[in-house]
């Protein structure tokens, strides 16, 4: 993006880009290790929430000391957890569809009647503005989009086949995810509870009646699930800092983000973006603290 826009509009309208997607990369390791930490947290005691900001601090750590150690270690060695992310919200999501077959109509019906009350409610314009709210909740996917444009030229031969059909697997993967987890959600009436994210609920409530091998199955689950969101963390890591020195080339920051370490990574890069994102992290929960507290 930064480069596109330095050569096709101007040198200003580069800048401008590259800070907006660095601010995104930052976001991105943030949000995702404050949502891994949340989803490990939801199978332990409500007394465990007081060191949440303490696991996601430790946790950003171990990952920026595994990116200055090289890339290629930090991921490997998550890609399991990964699988196992896929295999167990699949067979929640087929089962969920199973035991509530015949319910999907009444579903279906039940949404048409709700967005016609919110229509009247609120008009069309209200019902948009819903819409998009949510659709900006989720704006984080592009960050993933982005990664693998940026990731083009070390693709597999041939590359742009390899680029659209990984575009194609994350675009399935996804719709077939949020869909029926969404659904679910709604076969199961699931409702916010402290201390717990809605996808430990749902699982909570899916595995319930499978005795023992359904609370393995919750724990397994929701670590495969914070797993993943670690692993979301490298987009930052690895584009964050190749954004920062494709910028440091063209002098608006100093150069030595461009400059490699003896593990040949840009350690400035990873450094600036961790830190970056452990004080967003902990700005963020100073402020929910705070409105809490006054609210």
């Amino acid at each position: 993006m930064y480069l596109v826009a330095s050569k096709l509009l101007s040198p200003y309208l580069g800048m401008l880009s590259g800070c907006a997607i660095l601010i995104d990369y930052v976001l991105t390791i943030a949000i995702s290790i404050a949502s891994g930490v949340d989803a490990i947290l939801s199978f332990l005691p409500m007394s465990w929430q007081t060191f949440k900001l303490g696991f996601a601090f430790f946790v950003i750590m171990v990952i920026i000391l595994l990116n200055l150690r090289g890339i290629k270690e930090s991921v490997l060695s998550l890609v399991p957890i990964f699988t196992l992310f896929v295999i167990t919200h699949a067979i929640v999501i087929i089962y969920a569809f199973f035991i509530h077959l015949t319910s999907i109509p009444t579903v279906v019906n039940s949404t048409i009647t709700d967005v016609h009350s919110i229509t009247s409610e609120m008009g069309f314009a209200g019902l948009l503005f819903i819409i998009l709210h949510s659709y900006s909740m989720g704006a984080g996917t592009y960050t993933g989009i982005e990664a693998v444009s940026n990731a083009v030229p070390v693709l597999r031969e041939p590359k742009v086949h390899t680029a659209k059909r990984t575009m194609h697997l994350m675009a399935i993967s996804l719709a077939f995810m949020a869909a029926g987890l969404l659904f679910a959600y709604i076969f199961y009436n699931v409702v916010h509870e402290p201390g717990k994210t809605l996808n430990a609920i749902l699982f909570g409530n899916v595995a319930k009646s499978w005795g023992t091998f359904g609370d393995y199955f919750v724990v397994a689950t929701l670590i495969s699930e914070a797993g993943l969101l670690f692993v979301a963390t490298q987009t930052g890591f690895l584009d964050g800092p190749r954004v920062l020195a494709n910028i440091a080339l063209d002098r608006w920051v100093p150069t030595k983000f461009a400059t490699l370490s003896n593990r040949f990574v840009t350690q400035n890069g990873i450094l600036m973006m961790g830190i970056s994102a452990s004080n967003h992290g902990l700005s963020y929960s100073w402020i929910c603290r705070t409105l809490g507290n006054t609210l």
